[in-house]
Order: C-alpha cells, then structure tokens, then sequence
C-alpha cells in the first residue's frame, strides 16, 4: 500500500503477516491508532514511515522482532514512543 490513497484507520493487520517493510510508508490520509502487529512479524523497516495523519502510542513491539529489523519504522509520524521500540523506530 506504500504511497496510497487510504482513508481512515488501519485495520486488524492478517495474523500471519510476517514481512511489514514499507507497507503504509507515504500513505498521508490514513488516521487513528496503529493496530497491533502480528506477533510472528519479523522485520518492519519504515512499515509506517511518512504516514502523517497517524497519532498515539506505538503498539507493543512483538517478542521476535530485533532492534536491527524496526529501522524507521515510525519516522516522520505522530507516534510516540511507549519504550517498547527502540529510539531508531522513530
């Protein structure tokens, strides 16, 4: 979906999402809150990155994802930092 058009928030994301890299980078109309990663995700460099209409806190980073694996994953939004991701998300 990098680049899109979507409006309004993002949905339940499929459970069995296990690559994020760039999904909702550059979707500037998409709002709300970040759903809940998938917890078998393994990697989600710039997932979110430059989708300027979301806000609140991150959601929990999953167990299996590595500091080295969530580059950018929120850079250039609203989110904030709940301490559960690295400063290097943002």
């Amino acid at each position: 979906f990098q680049g899109c058009k979507l409006t309004g928030s993002i949905p339940t994301l499929p459970t069995n999402l296990i690559v994020g890299d760039e999904m909702f980078n550059s979707c500037s109309k998409l709002t709300g809150n970040v759903p809940e990663l998938p917890s078998g995700i393994v990697s989600t460099e710039y997932m979110f990155s430059y989708a300027l209409g979301l806000s609140g806190i991150s959601p929990v980073k999953p167990t299996g994802l590595s500091n080295s694996d969530c580059t950018d994953t929120f850079a250039s939004t609203q989110i904030t930092n709940d301490g559960s991701w690295p400063d290097t998300a943002w």
